[in-house]
């Protein structure tokens, strides 16, 4: 496989390109699955792009907060553009296909996705951080209502 890395860098350049972001740090563990992560940041704002079991994820928020409270994309997409319900796909590994052509195109998506849509966090601006903060918190409602009735059915 491909550094994963390299595949991250080439689809991101945007961020370092148009928005004056730095790569401050970033990691490929190929004895661990593949894992990989590379964190940008601006004087604001921070992104993170982490492939996880060949599943790719971003991470944003404000750089004074930790990464642990950045928000994950989907509830960043949500309030920049409610029309995408699910920013992330999830390519199945088979034995027919190599890693970088179920990574590839979740890196490209998920790029294309924040370049398009979420200019005006991409440049600075914070203020939509508490309407963020209540798409999460729905979003994690939904989830655990969803997990108390499917637990409710097999328990």
């Amino acid at each position: 496989m491909n550094n994963p890395l390299d595949i991250i860098k080439r689809h991101f350049e945007y961020l370092i390109r148009e928005y004056n972001f730095q790569i401050i740090s970033e990691k490929f563990s190929p004895q661990i699955m593949g894992n990989t992560y590379i964190t940008y940041c601006s004087a604001s704002i921070g992104v993170r792009v982490t492939i996880d079991r060949s599943q790719v994820l971003i991470n944003i928020g404000d750089i004074l907060d930790s990464t642990k409270e950045w928000f994950d994309f989907s509830d960043v997409i949500t309030f920049f553009n409610s029309s995408i319900e699910n920013p992330y796909i999830f390519i199945e590994k088979t034995y027919k296909n190599k890693e970088e052509d179920i990574i590839e195109p979740q890196v490209e998506r998920l790029a294309s996705l924040l370049h398009q849509n979420c200019d005006a966090m991409l440049k600075g601006e914070l203020r939509m951080k508490e309407k963020i903060k209540d798409i999460e918190k729905k979003r994690i409602a939904e989830l655990l209502v969803k997990f108390n009735k499917r637990s409710s059915r097999t328990g």
